[in-house]
């Protein structure tokens, strides 16, 4: 804290932009220490926990967990189960808080667990997701993943989504695509901050407004390959859909 109260005497600072969920928590918890001259713009994962001060500005992100609930109902119409799969870290964390909420507007319809890597070996995570019913599905949402599908867990990698036979995987960020998910409503943490740092702008030009803006830009974006998989047909998507890895037509 004497650290960053000594920065803002010494430097003339025009905006200060908190880029995530733990800077936010940082600034939240510095809010007494802030000069009320510099604005500052919070951009954060929503929840209704942690409310940025009034003098702050806020730029929320979303998940599309609701929407890939809907997608993997209308896909899996027998589906009565569904994995939520996170990491361990803090936004992980924050990621599965904010899927527990949604998925009570579920209870008595659908079955849902939670599992992360947390307190358990990679051996047990690979074992409870593989012993899920058969009528289920998985929505992944971690940043612990290599662009082949491989799991980090303590500092190495190792096979995770070729080790998912029986179950189909929606996911919720755009990097995960052509890992091996079926794909879902994706969003790209590139345009999220690209959006932000437009709406940041803002501040820059009129210091002393405030921003109270939500990023919801998802796009549903399904592997062709692993269409095929689990054959669904291009009939049962909605019209939306964009098709990755799919051969050009003729």
């Amino acid at each position: 804290v004497n650290a960053t109260k000594t920065t803002f005497v010494r430097n003339k600072i025009d905006l200060i932009i908190a880029t995530d969920s733990e800077a936010y928590e940082m600034l939240y918890s510095a809010d007494s220490i802030i000069p009320g001259d510099i604005p500052v713009a919070c951009i954060y994962l929503e929840n209704k926990d942690k409310v940025p001060p009034a003098k702050f500005s806020k730029i929320v992100t979303t998940m599309s967990i609701e929407a890939n609930i809907k997608l993997g109902l209308q896909l899996f119409p027998a589906a009565k189960d569904i994995v939520f799969v996170f990491d361990d870290s803090q936004y992980g964390e924050k990621e599965a808080v904010l899927a527990k909420e949604i998925s009570l507007k579920y209870a008595g319809s659908v079955n849902f667990s939670f599992l992360s890597t947390k307190g358990i070996s990679y051996q047990d995570f690979l074992k409870r997701i593989n012993s899920s019913p058969l009528n289920s599905f998985i929505i992944l949402s971690t940043w612990q993943m290599d662009t082949q599908g491989n799991y980090r867990v303590y500092g190495n990698f190792f096979p995770f989504l070729s080790r998912i036979e029986r179950i189909p995987v929606l996911g919720v960020q755009n990097l995960s695509l052509g890992t091996g998910i079926l794909g879902g409503y994706v969003t790209s943490s590139w345009d999220q901050g690209y959006k932000a740092a437009e709406i940041s702008q803002k501040l820059l030009n009129n210091p002393k407004q405030l921003i109270n803006d939500t990023i919801r830009d998802v796009n549903l974006k399904l592997d062709f390959n692993q269409m095929k998989r689990w054959r669904i047909s291009t009939d049962n998507l909605p019209k939306n859909a964009e098709i990755i890895s799919q051969a050009p037509r003729l």
